[in-house]
């Protein structure tokens, strides 16, 4: 009877333990998530011009690159505008 209670003991704090485990580790994830697409992106980036510079040379290489990135950020704005928008919109209709 001694050994159930103290099972129950440690399987009680082990469950204790886990609750506060579970949400450190989906953090460390989250992190470790986001480092990585950041450190991806700036390598796809670098790749990216360096692509641009071994095609076009150094002058127009650049330029297009930066053209590009632009037209890019603009696509990636319009289309945060639209949908919040249509958050606006759908939430307005109540």
């Amino acid at each position: 009877m001694e050994y159930f209670i103290l099972f129950l003991v440690v399987i009680c704090l082990a469950l204790f333990a886990l609750a506060f485990l579970i949400p450190v580790l989906a953090v460390v994830f989250i992190v470790v998530a986001l480092a990585a697409f950041v450190i991806g992106m700036g390598k796809g980036i670098v790749r990216y011009y360096q692509s641009l510079i071994t095609v076009y040379g150094k002058g127009v290489g650049i330029t297009l690159g930066v053209v590009f990135t632009l037209v890019w950020f603009g696509a990636m704005a319009g289309m945060v505008l639209l949908v919040l928008n249509w958050a606006l919109q759908t939430a307005l209709m109540v």
